[in-house]
């Protein structure tokens, strides 16, 4: 079964042994922060892949999307996502292909989910069609009766 990154977003990293938290995905960048064995690092929000091909988990400190995010290399001896039950090795960064069996939907499966559509929305709005003709066919009436008073 395949490895896939999504499968880690959204949640709790923790370290395992001394894992280091870097402002850039770049271990010369600036380190700024430090978590040890059971500390939470915090809540994957994504991820990043470098030119090495090294895969980076973005998180931001409290989960507060308007802070600079910070980024932990994915070392698998130092790491663990409890919620996952997929190691953290081997992990593929792409989307998994749709299930063939499946397929993209018929033209008739289109023109159905269409009429089906169509079905819902005017029996929603037909009370209001039906009003707004009736109105229009007794607007010359309601003029004259207000004419003669």
């Amino acid at each position: 079964m395949p490895n896939y990154v999504d499968a880690f977003k959204d949640q709790d990293l923790y370290a395992i042994n001394s894992v280091l938290a870097y402002h850039l995905p770049d271990p010369s960048s600036t380190i700024i922060g430090q978590y040890y064995n059971g500390d939470i690092i915090g809540t994957i929000y994504s991820y990043y892949v470098d030119k090495s091909g090294n895969l980076w988990w973005v998180i931001y400190e409290n989960n507060d999307l308007s802070q600079m995010p910070f980024y932990v290399y994915n070392n698998v001896k130092a790491l663990s996502v409890p919620g996952v039950n997929q190691p953290l090795f081997n992990i593929d960064t792409n989307k998994p292909l749709p299930d063939p069996s499946y397929g993209p939907p018929t033209i008739g499966e289109n023109i159905a989910n269409g009429l089906q559509n169509l079905s819902k929305s005017l029996g929603k709005y037909l009370p209001l069609i039906i009003g707004g003709v009736v109105l229009i066919a007794l607007l010359p009436t309601i003029n004259q009766l207000n004419r003669k008073k």
